[in-house]
């Protein structure tokens, strides 16, 4: 956390620090470091001088990051200005509609006020400099938009017992990285249901062989939604990786109710060599495809390209 303000009673403190470390006022210092001098100090002189209340709205937990260390940093200028740093470990909450998992993409907001402050006393604003952001940040789960000082910071006003106060709120613009998912689910989703397919050249008649294919493809795909399932997110929204796999596993389930059908509508397509064709399978042997290539288009083309413009 770092704050930045002004206060006209530091200026003498800070005459008798720039003394006390040259031997004599910054009028007649001469030395090469003279106009550039910053007093550095630590949280016993934080502790005596005012600061404004802080207050994180919408925090869950604020802690320490260790016990050896306080972590604060004060540095204080000739013209009283003091600029306050101290770091903490910050839990906040941010609603979050996990609707298009793993393609989420959220607007989270940390919202800074003042908790006994209110408008006139202190006015707060955030400082683009202070915000600790940087171009291209990223975290092992998300990428966040660069920050934008004049669109993604925003000053929200609230009355409260015949006073305003006013919040600076700096919005994350958060992206999940979505490509572990396609090695972990996606793929091992799309390969069994490819799999599947491998029976409509079988003969219809085995169907004993091609109902051992698609119960071991349907138990593989229920083995699959189950157990990847289980390290997501447990929230009550139907994600869009449920329904991937949903709808992988009523092609799997589909396909074997075909082999049963096809096993009971039979032609003879040549008389000669006495071949017999199902009908259904070689309609299923193209349809299936098909529509399954269709649907892996429509989802992905919808998640990855239509929700990024």
């Amino acid at each position: 956390m770092r704050g930045m303000w002004i206060d006209d009673r530091l200026i003498e403190t800070y005459m008798k620090l720039f003394k006390d470390n040259y031997g004599t006022t910054p009028e007649f210092c001469t030395g090469p470091f003279c106009s550039n001098y910053r007093a550095t100090l630590g949280s016993k002189f934080a502790d005596k001088i005012w600061k404004p209340d802080f207050y994180f709205s919408r925090t869950t937990a604020i802690e320490p990051t260790d016990d050896y260390n306080d972590n604060v940093c004060v540095r204080l200028e000739s013209n009283g200005r003091v600029f306050w740093s101290q770091r903490f470990l910050i839990t906040t909450s941010c609603p979050m509609r996990m609707t298009y998992f793993p393609f989420d993409r959220h607007v989270c907001s940390i919202a800074i006020g003042s908790y006994k402050y209110h408008d006139g006393l202190v006015n707060l604003t955030l400082a683009e400099n202070l915000s600790g952001m940087y171009p291209g940040q990223e975290t092992s789960n998300f990428i966040f938009k660069d920050l934008d000082a004049k669109n993604d910071v925003m000053r929200i006003s609230a009355p409260y017992m015949d006073d305003v106060f006013s919040e600076q709120n700096m919005f994350l613009y958060m992206t999940r990285k979505y490509g572990l998912f396609f090695t972990q689910l996606f793929l091992p989703s799309l390969s069994l249901t490819v799999l599947r397919w491998v029976t409509f050249w079988i003969n219809p008649r085995c169907l004993p062989e091609r109902a051992t294919i698609s119960i071991t493809v349907i138990l593989a795909q229920v083995v699959l939604i189950f157990g990847i399932a289980a390290q997501y997110p447990s929230v009550s929204d139907l994600k869009m990786a449920d329904i991937y796999v949903i709808m992988n596993f009523i092609f799997n389930f589909a396909g074997l109710i075909e082999n049963i059908l096809a096993a009971h509508f039979w032609v003879k397509t040549d008389k000669e060599v006495s071949v017999e064709k199902s009908i259904v399978d070689f309609i299923s042997s193209i349809t299936f495809p098909v529509t399954f290539v269709i649907w892996n288009i429509v989802f992905f083309g919808y998640n990855i390209f239509a929700l990024d413009a």
